[in-house]
Parts: structure tokens; sequence; C-alpha cells
């Protein structure tokens, strides 16, 4: 498996979404709610990186796409789960 020292786990994605949604954070708990609303291929993304610890090349690799690509769909993921939850909370 590619883990490396950055932190690839759950913790670290919540951290990540809640360091621009500092007013209401998600909780750990809402986590899967929010990543059930992504397309599939987000969510394979994030499951792969922060789940199963593979690094964006090896991602890249499965996916047989550029080793750039899964970096854009983790970050795109990622401001979308962001939207959701500026929208949701600010009901």
């Amino acid at each position: 498996m590619g883990y490396n020292s950055t932190k690839h786990n759950l913790a670290a994605l919540l951290e990540l979404i809640n360091e621009f949604v500092q007013d209401n954070p998600l909780k750990i708990e809402e986590l899967p709610d929010y990543l059930k609303q992504l397309p599939d291929r987000e969510q394979q993304v994030l499951n792969f990186y922060y789940r199963d610890g593979l690094t964006l090349r090896e991602i890249a690799e499965i996916f047989g796409v550029s080793w750039s690509r899964p970096f854009e769909i983790k970050s795109k993921a990622i401001r979308r789960i962001r939207k959701k939850i500026t929208i949701a909370k600010n009901k």
C-alpha cells in the first residue's frame, strides 16, 4: 500500500473540510451522509485516499489517468462538500 507520512484518514478529511466551515463545523458522524451525495468517481477517490491510504499516483494508475487528475477530483469533491455544508447549515 502506498501509505506515506501525510495523514490519510477520515479525521484528516474532516479537518480539511472544516478548515473553511468554522462557524458550524461538520461532525464525523455526519461525514458519510455528505460522501454519499458525491458523484461515484469523487467518492472513490476520497475513499482510496483517506480510507485506504493510497497515493494520488496509485489512484491515477487504478483509473488510468494522469497523476494530477485524482488531485483535481479530490479537490473538487472537498469543495462540493463544503458548499453543501454551508447551504445545509445556513437553513
